[in-house]
């Protein structure tokens, strides 16, 4: 005589086909003037996390800096690209390329990074950080560079794993290249 399991609740049920759902794969893009509006939620997150306040106007003022308000605010170099899963973004990234004057390097200043959830969704912060590398490596830059208050525990300990502690809490990493390693 065979024993049939007991038929799992809504509740397990869900869990399950959660578990067993094969989970969409983080898709990297340029940020797009119809992000604003979940752009903004990306960006009050990641200021919540390096323990800033949000404000509209600062906000406003990012958004025209990258050139998204058709007028002349943009800054020369500076781009933005997106990570999304099914549809929706889940974080963002903002570089542009520089240079040292103390050894005469070119550099990728990273002024912003940030995966919502990142404890849970490593692989959307490994794809931002692949299209950085990647542009980066068609920059010439030698090193990816970004700053952090101490105070950002959570993004300073990501930024231990991933890069060299620098004074005044810079970190930096080497580019590599990653078409070899897809």
């Amino acid at each position: 005589m065979t024993q049939t399991p007991p038929p799992l609740s809504r509740r397990s049920a869900r869990s399950l086909r959660r578990e067993s759902a094969v989970r969409a794969t983080p898709e990297v893009r340029p940020l797009a003037d119809g992000d604003f509006f979940d752009w903004v939620g990306l960006y009050a997150g990641s200021l919540e996390e390096l323990g800033m306040s949000y404000r509209d106007e600062v906000a406003l003022r990012t958004w025209h800096q990258l050139g998204f308000a058709g007028d002349a605010h943009a800054i020369a170099g500076l781009e933005s690209i997106v990570v999304g899963r099914s549809g929706n973004l889940v974080g963002f990234a903002i570089s542009s390329p520089t240079f040292s004057a103390l050894d005469g390097s070119r550099l990728l200043d990273v002024h912003a990074c940030f995966v919502e959830r990142v404890e849970y969704d490593g692989e959307a912060l490994e794809a931002i950080i692949l299209a950085l590398h990647e542009r980066a490596a068609a920059a010439g830059a030698e090193r990816l560079r970004w700053l952090l208050p101490e105070s950002a525990s959570k993004a300073v300990k990501f930024s231990k794993e991933l890069g060299e502690s620098q004074p005044y809490g810079v970190y930096e990493m080497p580019v590599q290249s990653m078409t070899a390693e897809r």
